[in-house]
């Protein structure tokens, strides 16, 4: 019989290689999918996985690392090693490469919205003044990929289609100036001449690859070309990464709100506001605010922490005054 890990642990350190006695999984490398075979015959191909897509475990910490930078798990050299956990198991799947040889496969082994990172951005704009450097927060996509095949894997391109684009008012303020900011997102999305978000497709080159046997992690942020440094665009998108045989490998969906000062702005002035101000002009842009959010949280599987507060006072009003 050989021992055959599951997909969501990190791989053994060589073919063929065999727990000693007594020994036990990490608790932090998630359970044994349902259906898994642990033991297998020798002459029979492991079976695929039965996990549902997005099944989720409890988070634990991890870092945050970049599109560049990788980290390579080399794990299981005795009963005692310590691994760093996989946050959120969201969703696995199978990728074969043609003529790689008997193994050759990638996979999805976790997916997770991590802390708020800065980019380098710039400020500028028509009759703004001449640009200037501009830390831009956003939160990034920590996707970690599992080659357990004896080929390297390549991720050449990183793929969105934008679902939802909404411009988030602030109900309780007015006015916007004419600079406008431009972040470094891996994933730029297009927007039109009314500064409007343009629904649909974009897609942007990578370069990372995955060395055989190896658990390495990549990070992807999304946000629009040029914004208001004084708005908060809702965006809710679909996203897969194209791997260099064409085929692709499917990442669950997001929602996110931009401009992550501007959100916090947003939700520290809403707090603020007392009943003097809803017995003049209601209720009703912060219902109408409270429907796109609606909208984007049942059309996603994930959501940004800044996208989940501003939500959440926004329907406290609603539900108070």
């Amino acid at each position: 019989m050989r021992f055959n890990p599951p997909p969501n642990w990190p791989p053994p350190p060589s073919p063929g290689w065999t727990p000693p006695p007594g020994w036990r999984p990490d608790p932090s490398w998630g359970p044994v999918p349902a259906g898994w075979q642990l033991w297998i015959p020798e002459t029979t191909a492991p079976p695929a996985a039965t996990v549902p897509p997005y099944a989720r475990t409890a988070p634990t910490g991890r870092r945050t690392g970049t599109l560049t930078g990788i980290l390579r798990h080399r794990v299981w050299a005795s009963v005692t090693t310590v691994v760093t956990a996989l946050a959120v198991i969201v969703a696995l799947f199978a990728w074969s490469r043609p003529g790689a040889g008997p193994t050759g496969r990638v996979q999805l082994a976790a997916a997770t919205l991590g802390p708020v990172i800065e980019l380098t951005g710039e400020r500028g704009g028509p009759g703004a003044g001449p640009p200037q450097s501009q830390e831009v927060g956003a939160v990034p996509i920590d996707v970690t990929l599992k080659n357990t095949g004896d080929q390297p894997v390549r991720v050449t391109s990183i793929n969105v289609d934008l679902l939802q684009g909404d411009r988030i008012r602030q109900c309780h303020a007015a006015g916007a100036g004419p600079g406008r900011i431009t972040a470094s997102y891996s994933v730029r999305l297009p927007i039109g001449p009314d500064y409007q978000l343009k629904l649909g497709p974009v897609t942007a080159p990578a370069e990372f690859t995955v060395a055989p046997q190896q658990t390495d992690r990549m990070v992807i942020t999304v946000g629009p070309e040029s914004q208001s440094h004084l708005f908060v665009d809702l965006i809710a998108f679909r996203i897969n990464l194209g791997l260099d045989d064409g085929s692709r490998v499917e990442l669950p969906s997001v929602a996110a709100a931009t401009a992550v000062e501007t959100a916090k702005n947003y939700t520290e002035g809403a707090q603020k506001l007392g009943p003097e101000f809803f017995q003049h002009l209601g209720v009703t842009c912060f219902k109408e605010m409270g429907e796109l959010f609606d909208n984007a949280f049942a059309a996603t599987d994930l959501q940004t922490e800044p996208l989940k507060e501003l939500r959440t006072i926004y329907a406290k009003i609603v539900e108070r005054f």
